[in-house]
This record gives C-alpha cells, sequence and structure tokens, in this order.
C-alpha cells in the first residue's frame, strides 16, 4: 500500500532545477525542499504546478513507500494548502492532475473576488449610512434647535439624526435628494426669502432684508444634504453658506449659517445673549437690533483675529 505524508510549506516562492535532475523548491522564507531525479517525466508536471502556486500556500506530499523520508528535507508532489488531494492511482506519475489542481486555484480565486465584493458591498454601505447622516445634519437644526455648525463631526451628526423621527429623517432625504436632481451649482436662481430666514439672516449675517421677499442668488457649490454655499446676488456677492427647501418647485431659504465661526458661543460670551432664545423669541427683537448683535460679535471677533 502507498502512504505518503502531506505537510504545510507555506508560501512558494519559486524552483530550481539542478543539472542532476534534482527539483527544488523555495518558500518566502527561503526554505527548501527537494525532489529526486528518479521521478524523471513527473518533475516535468510538478514544475508546471509550480508555476501555477507561486504566491499561495502550499502543502507538499512526502513519500514513505521505499523509506522514512524526511519531510523536513523531500517531498513528491504539492497542492493548494487546506484542499482534499485526489490522485489517479492508475496513473504512472501518481500525483495530483494539473486539471485538479487548477479547478482550486481557480475555486479560491472566485472565492477570495467574493469576499472582496463582499467587503467592498460593506464599505458602500457604510459610505450610503455616512452620506445619510450628512443629509440629516441641517433637518436635525431644525427640530431639534442645538447647533448651527455647518461641519459636524459624525458621531454628532449620527446623534442628530436618531433623534429625528422617521418621517423627518424621510423628509431631509427627500428635499436633499430633490435639490440634488436640480443641478443647481452654477446657476442663478430667485428663492423666496421670509419669515424666519429673514430674522436669521439679520442676526448671523448682519443683512436687514426687511420687506424684501425674493433673494437673488449663485450657487456656488454643494456642501452637503440641502446646504449650499452661494453669493448674494443683492448684497455685493457676498458669500455665504445656506440651506435650502423647495415647496411646489418653489426654492426658498430654509435657513442662513452665518460666516462667523462659533458665532452661537461668540454671541453668548460677547453680547450675553443665547442665539436659540433669541430664535425662539425673535418676534421682541428688531430686525436693526439683530444687525447690532452680529455687528458686535464680527467686530470683536475681527479684532481677536488681528491680535493674535
Amino acid at each position: 500500500m502507498k502512504t505518503f505524508i502531506w505537510s504545510e510549506f507555506g508560501v512558494l516562492d519559486h524552483w530550481s532545477l539542478m543539472d542532476d535532475g534534482t527539483l527544488f523548491i523555495y518558500n518566502d522564507q527561503n526554505q527548501f525542499r527537494k525532489m529526486s531525479p528518479k521521478y524523471g517525466l513527473t518533475i516535468k508536471k510538478i514544475i508546471e504546478k509550480s508555476d501555477a502556486l507561486k504566491g499561495y500556500n502550499v502543502q507538499i506530499r512526502t513519500s514513505q513507500n521505499t523509506g522514512q523520508y524526511s519531510i523536513l528535507e523531500w517531498f513528491s508532489d504539492l497542492s493548494l494548502s487546506d484542499t482534499e488531494v485526489r490522485i489517479q492511482e492508475d496513473s504512472v506519475t501518481n500525483v495530483e492532475p494539473y486539471s485538479e489542481l487548477n479547478k482550486k486555484i481557480e475555486a479560491m480565486k472566485k472565492e477570495i473576488d467574493e469576499q472582496k465584493r463582499l467587503v467592498e458591498h460593506e464599505q458602500e454601505e457604510k459610505e450610503k449610512l455616512s452620506q445619510r447622516l450628512i443629509k440629516a445634519s441641517d433637518k436635525a437644526e431644525d427640530y431639534q434647535a442645538k447647533n448651527t455648525e455647518l461641519m459636524e463631526k459624525y458621531i454628532q451628526l449620527q446623534n442628530y439624526y436618531n433623534e429625528l423621527t422617521r418621517t423627518e429623517q424621510d423628509e431631509v432625504d427627500n428635499v436633499a435628494h430633490e435639490l440634488i436632481e436640480m443641478e443647481l451649482v452654477g446657476t442663478k436662481k430667485d428663492v423666496q426669502c421670509k419669515g424666519h430666514p429673514v430674522k436669521l439672516f439679520a442676526l448671523r449675517l448682519g443683512i436687514n432684508r426687511e420687506h424684501r421677499g425674493r433673494l437673488n442668488i449663485e450657487i456656488k457649490k454643494h456642501i452637503k444634504s440641502n446646504c449650499y454655499q452661494v453669493l448674494l446676488l443683492d448684497h455685493g456677492n457676498r458669500e455665504v453658506q445656506i440651506a435650502l427647501g423647495i415647496d411646489r418647485k418653489t426654492l426658498h431659504i430654509r435657513t442662513v449659517f452665518s460666516d462667523i465661526p462659533k458665532f452661537s458661543e461668540s454671541l453668548l460670551s460677547i453680547c450675553g445673549f443665547n442665539e436659540e432664545l433669541i430664535k425662539q423669541s425673535a418676534d421682541t427683537y428688531a430686525l436693526n437690533d439683530l444687525v447690532a448683535m452680529y455687528q458686535k460679535v464680527k467686530g470683536q471677533t475681527d479684532n481677536s483675529i488681528l491680535e493674535t
């Protein structure tokens, strides 16, 4: 009865055929095993298999038919690691056919490709979730009235988004998607600006738009969700960031972001006013009062920058 010992050899690196017909194979650790010249024509088949297995983890066979040959020195066949080796018992060479090996390699490649596809899909899903959280940031401000910073950290966006109802989340997504489909970047638009945004123009940008319900803008860049960087064509092409909404195909300003970093904190520390309280009771403040608040914060912020 023919007996063999199979053992792991690591990653196959290359092979070398000596003048006397001895075949050596080497792994990526520069360890080697050799095959006796007595195998004759079989060596050619082993070389063909070695070429196919280069760069893969392999297992090697050591024959024990005519003696206790060391698995640390000799081999008589090799194959892909962790696979079953089927030998043609009636074959003169008595080694695994190349065709069988090739099937295993192709199957392994398909498995690797599938794993790669799954990883890429998982990454895509994470990116979609990230984009969904970004889109939710502006809506989170409308419903939670907590943060006016344009760029939020991922975890902050996630918290805001989770606090919204499902209906509110869907509304944010739908509005952002509809705006993106309109391909607004690079266009000039006449948008509606009334109510709450008018007060925010005064408080956050120092612009009094009383009795002016329309606003001419040039949309320069899509930042995230329904937020865009625009030029105010009615105000000296001033560049600001706004959040747009759409109702019956009519564009309108939903909210305005200040061009002063950390405006809410600065307003509280410099003027002693809480921005959230002002927004909630804005009817008690004249627009000129709100403009004055902005100008005071702007002046001290600019001075601080100059001093540094």
